[in-house]
């Protein structure tokens, strides 16, 4: 079948920041191909119709009974990352092209207009200040009356997304009530999102994923994070806030349980402290000795499988600290929804684990 020409209805944002592509397919005499099977390529190219690729991706499709389909660009397979584009440099353009089973045909390319822009607008790094009424807006500032994070209650903190979480105090320390959330670094840079397997796999780099890359589970149990992000220099957490260290979980544990052994590991370091710890709810049951009487509520937000995957949201809780223990593995927390224990334990800096953040 020779495939004469796709026409575009429309190229919009979605709330989800990918791209609504929408076409009809046609074959040489322009009639619609209906409930046909068809692969179509995305290239985003920089600086004109024949300009640098920055990102490609396929789709496998099939029209629908008036030869209509629809994709979203930068939800394809891809070995690209869709949210590392800077759409603020360089004119983008659009390449189409689809393959019916006798090879790829091009469709042309097209001028991507005002629709980046509002991504490229997104990532423009926006911070207050922590004192005074100071509104940056990437190297400059605004005056705006009583925007000082200063006017936030005492007991919350925001991170750089906007987030909020509540502020626990247990013993002397003072910790983030919830997982964190976060999509860029303390001083604005974004930190790179994977949404496949592969790309998990071969990260050696700050990233971040959501489990089984459902974007709906950050909002109860937050983002997971390999440990390149959690000992990034610049700093996950809001600023003013760390990743905990090794030493620092432990006196946590040793703040709820003074029996805490602190020189075992890998080991339980106790068997009572995860129950004060953890939260009530989320978990599955039995989530023994679960009281939550500290208030860090801890979730069962699961494992980014370092090989691709993922394993036991609802059953356990894994929590980074900033602390490395060889060249391939680092020291995390992990609390279980069978028994108290709070377990010292190490693992694989490519594993997404969750990051709960303590103040400096």
């Amino acid at each position: 079948m020779a495939l004469a020409l796709v026409l575009c209805r429309q190229v919009v944002a979605q709330s989800s920041d990918y791209l609504s592509y929408q076409a009809v397919l046609r074959d040489a005499s322009g009639i619609a191909q209906a409930n046909t099977n068809v692969v179509v390529r995305m290239s985003i190219l920089e600086g004109g119709v024949s300009g640098t690729s920055v990102y490609l991706e396929t789709h496998s499709v099939v029209t629908d009974a008036n030869g209509w389909f629809q994709v979203s660009v930068g939800a394809g397979t891809s070995t690209d990352v869709y949210q590392s584009i800077n759409w603020s440099v360089g004119s983008k353009f659009l390449k189409v092209e689809v393959d019916s089973g006798n090879g790829f045909i091009l469709l042309g390319a097209q001028p991507m207009q005002s629709v980046p822009y509002s991504l490229s607008a997104k990532n423009t790094k926006l911070r207050v200040s922590t004192t005074g009424d100071s509104l940056f807006i990437g190297g400059s500032f605004s005056i705006v009356p009583g925007v000082s994070a200063a006017n936030l209650p005492s007991n919350v903190v925001v991170d750089f997304d906007g987030n909020s979480y509540t502020k626990v105090v247990i013993g002397s320390q003072t910790w983030m009530g919830e997982n964190l959330k976060s999509t860029h670094f303390c001083n604005g840079d974004l930190i790179p999102q994977i949404t496949s397997d592969v790309l998990w796999a071969g990260a050696t780099s700050s990233a971040y994923c959501t489990y089984n890359y459902d974007p709906a589970s950050s909002g109860t149990y937050g983002n997971l994070y390999n440990w390149y992000a959690a000992s990034d220099t610049r700093n996950i957490c809001p600023c003013g806030w760390h990743v905990p260290s090794d030493a620092e979980w432990t006196s946590l544990a040793l703040n709820v349980d003074p029996s805490t052994n602190t020189g075992c590991g890998p080991c339980n370091q106790s068997t009572l402290a995860g129950g004060p710890l953890k939260s009530t709810s989320q978990w599955t049951a039995p989530n023994t000795g679960a009281t939550n009487s500290t208030g860090f509520g801890a979730l069962p937000g699961g494992d980014a499988v370092s090989t691709g995957g993922f394993l036991n949201q609802g059953n356990q809780g894994y929590f980074w600290s900033s602390t490395s223990f060889s060249t391939s593995n680092a020291w995390y927390r992990r609390m279980s929804y069978t028994s108290a224990n709070f377990s010292r334990l190490n693992d694989s800096k490519k594993d997404g684990f969750s990051i709960r953040c303590l103040q400096d």
